[in-house]
């Protein structure tokens, strides 16, 4: 990740879950429309997704954030 996509989600991250809902909403509408069939198979991994959620089969932001951070400094690397 580039240092400028870390500073942006760190300052995302100061936002309510509320304003950051409301980021997410307008970054949307500023994306062009996927106007693509959904396939088969991207129907099949979502019902998968879905079952595995259903199952607290997931990983929250801030196990992902401790991985990343664990990835970047690595258990015995010399800071």
């Amino acid at each position: 990740m580039s240092e400028e996509a870390i500073r942006v989600a760190k300052f995302y991250d100061t936002f309510s879950e509320e304003d950051q809902e409301a980021i997410f909403r307008f970054m949307m509408e500023l994306l062009p429309y996927d106007d693509e069939p959904v396939t088969e198979r991207e129907l099949e991994l979502m019902r998968k997704c879905d079952e595995e959620r259903a199952r607290g089969e997931y990983v929250t932001k801030e196990e992902i954030m401790r991985r990343r951070e664990a990835e970047d400094f690595p258990m015995g690397e010399a800071v």
